[in-house]
């Protein structure tokens, strides 16, 4: 409905309704939004700019929210020290490559 020549001209509520939708519904799919927000730009671009920016609010407390649970059940699912079982950092197996000091499997 976006893209239709039809409902180009914007209606506040109409528009704004359909976007939230869509966005509850990419945010767990992990869609592409950008091609939605081009197009909701577009429509509402002239009207109510201020619509698209709450759009992105929205879109960016969603996908925040998203990640937030993720992270706990990672949390849940590895424990708090998962990060503690590696011997060595990222920066230090580099380094050992680098120097020429890490063996090869």
């Amino acid at each position: 409905m976006l893209s239709s020549r039809r409902y180009r001209t914007y209606q506040d509520k109409v528009h704004e309704s359909i976007m939230a939708l869509y966005i509850d519904l990419a945010i767990p799919l992990k869609k592409d939004m950008r091609d939605a927000f081009v197009k909701y730009r577009i429509i509402c671009q002239d009207t109510n700019i201020g619509s698209l920016g709450a759009m992105m609010d929205l879109f960016r407390a969603k996908a925040e929210e998203r990640a937030e649970k993720a992270r706990k059940e990672a949390e849940a699912v590895g424990g708090e020290d998962a990060e503690e079982d590696f011997d060595e950092s990222p920066g230090s197996i580099l380094l050992q490559a680098v120097s020429g000091q890490l063996s090869t499997m």
